[in-house]
């Protein structure tokens, strides 16, 4: 009686096992890894930075991808740090931008003054 208890026993016990092996194959992928599960990654590509106004007062305030900004707000991960007569300073978590209203390429090209006076042309 004894010996076919344990078996009984035994064998109930091997069942269960089986059972919850088959259901957690550790070779098997997890649920959330099946492509069923998945929906399509979308990239988003964020538009640049571009400064369009910049008014200083009581309060500067600066328009930015055509929103209207002040120090301290965020835009696209990017916090307004600073806001002066040439434009603005912008600081992400790893970046640095500083945005201006003139092209810097225009700036960096050297002035080029016209100037005559009559009467006094030497050569």
């Amino acid at each position: 009686m004894d010996s076919l208890f344990l078996r009984v026993i035994l064998g109930g016990a091997l069942t269960a096992v089986m059972t919850v092996q088959a259901d957690s194959d550790p070779t098997r992928p997890p649920a959330w890894a099946s492509n069923e599960s998945r929906h399509p990654v979308e990239f988003v590509t964020a538009e640049p930075l571009v400064l369009q106004q910049l008014q200083l007062g009581r309060q500067a305030v600066v328009v930015i991808n055509n929103q209207l900004l002040s120090s301290g707000d965020r835009i696209q991960g990017y916090r307004l740090i600073r806001i002066d007569t040439e434009g603005v300073l912008l600081r992400s978590a790893t970046d640095t931008q500083r945005l201006t209203l003139v092209n810097s390429a225009l700036r960096s090209q050297p002035r080029q003054h016209k100037t005559t006076t009559e009467g006094n042309q030497s050569q």
